[in-house]
């Protein structure tokens, strides 16, 4: 009778965890819109409105952080209870998860830092082609700021993938080899 009180438990954990995975989905794509809204707002330059915004949009994070906690309490119960139940090693499956959408989220980061490098290297030999020092300065300290950022996320990535590399071996026996290429296509030194 214990053993069917806990696969009960097990699917109303499971049940709850999903319900607030929906509404963190719900809730970022909420943000976005309010987001958008206010940058709309900054740039007409309408001050009352971007103050609202700004209050709805502290409100939209706090409900969703308190939704990010509500859903790791219930992870970890659920990891508790599968343990229990089915002897699984849910916390090294999890954190493999975790670690695979981490290293998702910081390669995304990286395609969409290395097209913003592009973009402003562009302005920059514009710059440079009409002799305007001025913009060419403030291009450059953007250009490396882009990089320092594109460079972490290129650290932080290799650890998660490290990372990722361990815990398949862990789980799944796999042989996992992970590649480092070179620098991107994008590189401040093109420029001189």
């Amino acid at each position: 009778m214990r053993s069917l009180d806990k696969r009960f438990s097990l699917t109303e954990a499971e049940g709850r965890f999903q319900k607030a995975c929906d509404q963190i989905v719900l809730l970022n794509h909420r943000l976005g819109e309010v987001q958008k809204r206010y940058k709309m707002a900054k740039r007409s330059n309408n001050k009352a409105f971007r103050y609202n915004l700004r209050l709805k949009l502290a409100v939209i994070e706090g409900v969703r952080n308190m939704y990010y906690d509500f859903a790791y309490s219930k992870a970890d119960r659920v990891a508790e209870l599968r343990r229990e139940l089915f002897d699984e090693s849910v916390e090294i499956r999890f954190s493999l998860t975790e670690a695979e959408g981490r290293f998702q989220k910081a390669c995304d980061q990286i395609v969409l830092l290395n097209h913003r490098l592009g973009e402003v290297q562009k302005r920059y030999k514009m710059a440079k082609r009409s002799n305007n020092k001025a913009f060419r300065y403030n291009l450059r300290l953007k250009l490396a700021v882009i990089e320092g950022v594109r460079n972490m996320y290129y650290d932080f990535a290799y650890s998660k993938a490290d990372r990722v590399a361990e815990l398949r071996r862990e789980l799944f026996d796999e042989s996992v080899e992970i590649v480092s290429g070179s620098d991107s296509e994008y590189s401040s030194d093109d420029l001189e």
